[in-house]
């Protein structure tokens, strides 16, 4: 084993500037000191309570003057960039899913996985941003990532934001000194590559009437209409919600109950109208898309999802705000199944329309018979559809800058 110093980063993290900061100058080199032994006693000895090494803990110490905080080459212009998130350790236990969201990379340098910010020299930078989220106590934790070209402002202040739309979690870097998204050149998102789908034509797809599982793969609180395909949600991060009112894991079990029944009952006197299921539009869609593309004899809309290669699960979410208003987002999820071999895999593709209405009444999602949401559902899954049949052929499509390998965001223009 070598032990060698840590290459220079050009994005210095939180820790070293606050001590820095916070320590007198004759104080710096006892205390940065006296914290690497702190650091490296703390961490031999739990490295002898595992695995009971002598000498693991020889070659710590024989480290620790690469323990040293470093020093930054733009000390006085550094821009911070803070991350915000519920924290790990409370992942999946309260309403709001979103776990952090964080700086991955700087212009392909990794930044401190354990700091809660980063600091960058002013100019141009590429950040990879990530989100992480976690849809109940019992659920896996997703990751959710974007690379974004940015100029940084010396002494800049900035904080990485995330938020729900539909199942994903979108980035955005806020600029404190406007609260509005710093300027950012999108970087170009290609077609999936070659291996995602199946190869063999004509390739097979079913449209299904069943859901996505709501344990996994919506957040917690969210209500499935009975019989329909349509989800409904109070809206995420919001302060006050039951999930965040009771302690510990028990309490939030019990607050996601609460805030389930509460988004049920926002829907109660309307349930009726909402049954709605959209396996029908989707397969008159892709029927459509399909007869009009180059290859049309390269796809089959099949009956049965045991003979097809893509089973598509499409659905709605209604995002209820605190005023009464409604937002509509659709989902459709892709099963890829290669039954040769007997492996599956996913890719979720989601559109979010910019028009809100109420639940009921006139003019509202519901009214004649929910003609408002099937109007969409038109409209939705037929952008949906010809963006799953680009991305099979390799053709790259305009999309939402927060879209990552296994989930394509589209937007209502």
């Amino acid at each position: 084993m070598h032990c060698r110093a840590p290459k220079p980063n050009p994005s210095v993290e939180g820790t070293a500037h606050r001590l820095r900061r916070w320590v007198p100058s004759a104080l710096r080199a006892p205390v940065a000191a006296e914290l690497t032994l702190y650091a490296t006693g703390r961490f031999v000895t739990m490295l002898n309570a595992i695995a009971g090494k002598q000498l693991i803990a020889l070659l710590m110490l024989a480290c620790a003057e690469f323990l040293i905080l470093p020093s930054p080459s733009f000390a006085g212009e550094l821009a911070v960039i803070e991350y915000t998130g519920s924290g790990i350790g409370f992942c999946g236990l309260r309403k709001d899913p979103i776990c952090q969201a964080r700086v991955l990379l700087v212009d392909g340098n990794k930044s401190d996985f354990l700091s809660s910010e980063v600091r960058v020299e002013p100019g141009k930078h590429t950040l990879r941003m990530s989100c992480s989220v976690k849809f109940g106590a019992f659920s896996s934790m997703k990751f959710f990532s974007v690379d974004r070209a940015v100029t940084i402002r010396p002494n800049g202040k900035y904080h990485v934001q995330g938020a729900m739309e539909g199942d994903i979690c979108l980035t955005s870097l806020i600029d404190e000194s406007t609260n509005e998204v710093a300027a950012a050149d999108v970087l170009e998102i290609k077609a999936s590559p070659p291996g995602t789908y199946p190869t063999s034509e004509p390739i097979s797809l079913f449209s299904s009437s069943d859901t996505v599982s709501s344990w996994t793969e919506t957040p917690a609180e969210d209500h499935l209409i009975p019989n329909s395909q349509i989800y409904v949600s109070g809206g995420e991060g919001k302060a006050g919600n039951a999930g965040g009112l009771f302690g510990g894991a028990t309490g939030a079990v019990i607050g996601v109950q609460i805030d389930r029944a509460s988004n049920a009952a926002k829907i109660s006197r309307i349930e009726n109208e909402l049954r709605i299921t959209f396996s029908k539009t989707l397969s008159e869609a892709l029927r459509t898309q399909i007869a009009a593309r180059s290859k049309p004899a390269s796809y089959e809309v099949v009956d049965e999802s045991n003979k097809a290669q893509l089973v598509l699960l499409p659905s709605a979410r209604l995002v209820v705000s605190e005023d009464g208003t409604a937002a509509l987002a659709f989902r459709l999820t892709v099963r890829i199944y290669d039954r040769q071999n007997g492996k599956e895999s996913k890719k979720n593709f989601f559109y979010a329309t910019k028009e809100k209405l109420t639940l009921e009444g006139a003019g509202s999602w519901s009214e004649n018979h929910s003609k408002a949401i099937l109007d969409t559902a038109s409209i939705a899954l037929t952008k949906l559809s010809t963006a799953l049949l680009d991305d099979i052929d390799g053709i790259s499509t305009t999309v939402d800058p927060n879209s990552t390998k296994s989930d394509v965001v589209l937007r209502e223009h």
